[in-house]
C-alpha cells in the first residue's frame, strides 16, 4: 500500500518562491481542479512510445510509433484546446525499420520555440544488397511537414543471419540506436550507434553524431566514441548547440559537446568507474555558460564500501572543460561489509530539470532487504550550493519518475507511476495526488505542464483493441 515517508531528515527549500514542503499521510483528491480525456487513436497494432506536445492557444500535438508486421510508422494528431482530434498525420509514410524496440525507434522531438524534428531508420533490399539509411523531416508547428530528406546515407549490412536474431552483438548489421534533438537556433541532430566491421575487430559499438542548420545537405557522421554494450545515452537540444551523453560499462560515463561557433565536438569522460552497475545520466543547462550532468552510478567509496548513488559534474560551455570534479549529491552504501547482499540501488530512470536556479533531480531507489521502492526529490539552490533530499512516496510496487518540472508559481512538480499516475506540487501542505485516466493500471506514459498550469498526459488502453488517450487538466 503506497504510503507518505516521514521528512524528519530531510526539508527542500526552493529559493525561488520560498516555500518548502512536508509529508504527511497521502491525500487521495485530485491533483486537477478539472481535467478531460479524449481518446486520440485506437489501433489494433501495437502503440509504441507515445508523446504529448503542447502548442499555442491551448493546442496540443500527440505522436505514437504504430507497429505493423515488425514495421513501424510515426504518427500524429493535433488536438485543439476544445479536444477536437485532427486527422492523422504520417510523418513517415514508408515503413521505418528497429532492430531494437528499446533504442532504434522512429523519433520526434521539440525546441523551445515549438519546432519539431523527425528521423528513422529505412532499410531496403536491392539486387540482394541490404542497406540502411537515416532520413528526417521538420514541422514548423506539428502539423505542416517538410518533404523527407536524407541525414545519413545508405550503408551495407554485411552482417549475416545473426543480425535478424541480436543485431546489437554483431558486426555490419546497421543501426543499432536512434535519438534526435534539436536546439533552439535552428540545428538539428541525430545521434545513433553501429558495429562496424571494418576495423573492428573489437566488436566495439561506435557512438556517431551529425548536426547541421541545413537539412538538405548533411555532414558526415564524426565518431565520439565507443563501448562494448549498448547502454543508456541521450542527446539533448541546448539554447544554441548540443551535448551528448552515453554509459560505458565497467569504465564510467563519457560525453560530447558541439560547440555552434566552431561546429566542433569537443569529447570528455564525466565519471570514471570500474563497475557494472546501471548508469543513466541526464544533462540540464543551468545558465548561458553552464551544463550539469546529473548522473547515477556505482561507485567506490574507500578500499572498503561499495555505494551507488546520484553524481552532479558541471561543464563549463565558454571553455569546453569541466568546471570542477563530480559531487556527489547522494549515496547509498550497498555492499556493508563487502561482499554482503546489495541493499539498495538507485534505479536507472533518473530524471532532472531547474527551477530558476534550483537543480531539481527526482529518482527511485530499490531496498532488497524489504522489497520496496522509493522515490526521492533533491534540490541544489546555485550551481556550488549543497544538496538537500526529501523522499515523496514508496511502495511495494515499482515507483517510476515520469516529470520533474515547475509551476507558475515557481513550485516544483514531480510526478511518477505506481499502479496509477500521481503529481506532487512540492510546497509546504501538498501531497502527492492521483491523476485520474482508464489507461491500463491508469499509468500515463508521458507528461509535462505548461506556464499556465495546464497539465498534458497521454497514456494507452490495451486490449483488442489499443486505446491512446490524452489527459488534459488544470493544476489544482
Amino acid at each position: 500500500m503506497k504510503k507518505m515517508l516521514t521528512l524528519a531528515l530531510a526539508v527542500i527549500l526552493f529559493t525561488n518562491s520560498g516555500s518548502a514542503f512536508a509529508d504527511a499521510p497521502l491525500d487521495l483528491n485530485s491533483a486537477l481542479s478539472f481535467s478531460v480525456e479524449t481518446t486520440v487513436a485506437t489501433s489494433s497494432s501495437n502503440i509504441r512510445d507515445p508523446q504529448v506536445f503542447p502548442m499555442a492557444k491551448g493546442k496540443s500535438l500527440v505522436s505514437w510509433v504504430e507497429e505493423k508486421n515488425s514495421n513501424f510508422y510515426l504518427r500524429a494528431k493535433a488536438v485543439s484546446a476544445s479536444n477536437k482530434v485532427g486527422k492523422i498525420i504520417s510523418i513517415n509514410s514508408s515503413p521505418a525499420f528497429s532492430s531494437s524496440i528499446e533504442h532504434a525507434l522512429p523519433r520526434i522531438s521539440v525546441n523551445a520555440k515549438g519546432q519539431f524534428f523527425a528521423a528513422w531508420i529505412v532499410q531496403a533490399t536491392k539486387n540482394r544488397v541490404t542497406t540502411q539509411q537515416i532520413v528526417g523531416r521538420t514541422s514548423v508547428d506539428g502539423t505542416n511537414w517538410s518533404k523527407e530528406f536524407t541525414i545519413v546515407k545508405p550503408i551495407k549490412i554485411t552482417g549475416g543471419l545473426d543480425c535478424a536474431e541480436e543485431p546489437e552483438r554483431f558486426t555490419g548489421c546497421g543501426f543499432t540506436s536512434l535519438n534526435a534533438a534539436l536546439d533552439n537556433s535552428g540545428r538539428y541532430a541525430v545521434l545513433f550507434t553501429s558495429k562496424p566491421t571494418k576495423n573492428n575487430s573489437a566488436g566495439a559499438i561506435f557512438y556517431n553524431v551529425a548536426a547541421t542548420d541545413k537539412t538538405a545537405v548533411w555532414p558526415a557522421p564524426k565518431n565520439i566514441g565507443v563501448a562494448y554494450e549498448l547502454t543508456d545515452h541521450e542527446i539533448t537540444g541546448l539554447v544554441s548547440g548540443f551535448a551528448v551523453n552515453y554509459t560505458i560499462y565497467g569504465f564510467g560515463i563519457s560525453m560530447a559537446y558541439l560547440d555552434p561557433k566552431t561546429n566542433k565536438w569537443t569529447s570528455l569522460n564525466a565519471l570514471s568507474s570500474s563497475y557494472n552497475t546501471n548508469y543513466h545520466s541526464h544533462w540540464v543547462q543551468r545558465d548561458a555558460s553552464t551544463l550539469s550532468l546529473v548522473m547515477s552510478a556505482e561507485i567506490g567509496v574507500g578500499a572498503e564500501y561499495q555505494a551507488n548513488g546520484i553524481v552532479v559534474r558541471n561543464f563549463n560551455l565558454k571553455t569546453k572543460k569541466w568546471a570542477g570534479p563530480g559531487v556527489t549529491a547522494q549515496q547509498n552504501l550497498i555492499h556493508d561489509p563487502p561482499g554482503a547482499p546489495i541493499v539498495a540501488v538507485v534505479f536507472q530512470n533518473v530524471t532532472a530539470t531547474k527551477a530558476g536556479k534550483t537543480l531539481l533531480i527526482a529518482y527511485t531507489i530499490y531496498d532488497s532487504t524489504d522489497q520496496s521502492f522509493e522515490v526521492k526529490v533533491i534540490s541544489q539552490n546555485g550551481l556550488s550550493g549543497s544538496f538537500t533530499q526529501a523522499s515523496i512516496a514508496s511502495s511495494g510496487a515499482q515507483i517510476d519518475p515520469l516529470y520533474v518540472g515547475v509551476s507558475q508559481t515557481k513550485d516544483p512538480l514531480f510526478a511518477y507511476t505506481s499502479a496509477g499516475t500521481f503529481l506532487a506540487v512540492l510546497r509546504e501542505g501538498e501531497l502527492p495526488a492521483p491523476i485520474s485516466n482508464s489507461a491500463s493500471n491508469q499509468n500515463l506514459l508521458d507528461l509535462t505542464t505548461t506556464s499556465s498550469n495546464t497539465v498534458y498526459g497521454v497514456g494507452v488502453n490495451y486490449g483488442a483493441k489499443n486505446k491512446l488517450i490524452l489527459v488534459v487538466g488544470q493544476l489544482r
